[in-house]
């Protein structure tokens, strides 16, 4: 799910029930081609994803199929992103709502401001039904001993979970897209990258692109891995 909300920053804060809104409204079509999966992408969503779950657990049981997101969150539970910095975590939750695991970031993205992001101290893959699923957050397509890193510990598929969207007016989305074709035929593995405001791809293991998203548009890609 491409939703193309306004880039992460203030706007977050002010509008929260228009956030709801879009992901509750968007998963609703996701799921008319009752898929087995829904993933939304790197994004600063209301509330505490991981440690306050109730809207996405809500989500995923009304859905009546899996959700897995990717938001930055503060470093402790109920803590200011603002005063102690972030984690950027994905966060997979089941058809009936419960939490089946999280990955957090071990890659920092590169320094835009004063935040801080804190990273995690090795490589963890999520657990799904599907197979193991090897968790790519923002930069960290970028780092191709990352993507090594989940074949190793037996990744079936990546994911890339992305927002450039700070810089849609420049290459950067389209060198990102790049990025995940070549971990895709490093690692001979299906990428599916889902970015919150472009580019979106189903790519497979030899770096071909089976979809691709319209850069700046709310949009949907249905495919299988």
């Amino acid at each position: 799910v491409q939703h193309n909300l306004p880039v992460s920053g203030l706007w977050n804060f002010d509008h929260p029930d228009e956030i709801k809104k879009t992901y509750s409204d968007l998963a609703s079509l996701a799921a008319e081609s009752h898929p087995d999966l829904i993933v939304f992408p790197l994004y600063d969503v209301p509330e505490d994803p991981l440690r306050n779950p109730a809207f996405f657990s809500a989500l995923a049981q009304k859905m009546n199929t899996p959700i897995l997101l990717a938001a930055h969150i503060p470093k402790t539970p109920d803590g200011s992103i603002l005063e102690e910095g972030y984690l950027s975590v994905a966060v997979f939750y089941s058809k009936e709502g419960k939490i089946l695991g999280h990955h957090q970031s071990v890659q920092t993205a590169p320094s835009f401001g004063v935040l801080k992001e804190w990273t995690a101290n090795s490589y963890e893959m999520l657990e799904s039904p599907w197979g193991k699923i090897g968790i790519l957050l923002c930069y960290e397509d970028a780092n191709p001993a990352i993507a090594k890193e989940a074949v190793k510990q037996g990744a079936k598929f990546l994911m890339a979970l992305s927002n450039p969207g700070h810089f849609s007016n420049t290459f950067l989305p389209h060198y990102h897209l790049i990025q995940d074709q070549l971990r895709a035929i490093e690692s001979d593995l299906p990428l599916v990258r889902v970015s919150s405001n472009g580019y979106s791809a189903f790519i497979n293991p030899r770096g071909r692109l089976l979809q691709k998203s319209h850069l700046n548009q709310e949009e949907i890609l249905a495919g299988e891995v």
